[in-house]
């Protein structure tokens, strides 16, 4: 999806890690997150920013191990029931 919204916006990142692969686990998507850590050693960032509960907060590992700071923006409830965080199905 990413790739799809930088084309339609017309960007190009500084680096594109190709992390995202089909039908990986969370371990193996960690692993290459960790086996990107270089980019972060190479631009030190100010901050490394992550959402959610998912590949981005795996991926900020890499920032930890790398002394980057880390920012994590949460999405919130996901309904409007604030006594319970799902939705029903």
């Amino acid at each position: 999806m990413l790739d799809q919204m930088l084309e339609v916006f017309s960007l190009r990142p500084d680096f594109d890690l190709n992390v995202m692969q089909a039908n990986q686990s969370p371990l193996t998507s960690l692993a290459e997150s960790l086996r990107n850590r270089s980019v972060l050693e190479r631009s030190r960032p100010d901050c490394s920013l992550c959402k959610g509960h998912d590949h981005g907060v795996r991926r900020s590992w890499a920032a930890y191990h790398t002394r980057v700071p880390i920012a994590h923006v949460e999405a919130g409830l996901r309904t409007t029931d604030n006594s319970s965080r799902f939705p029903k199905k």
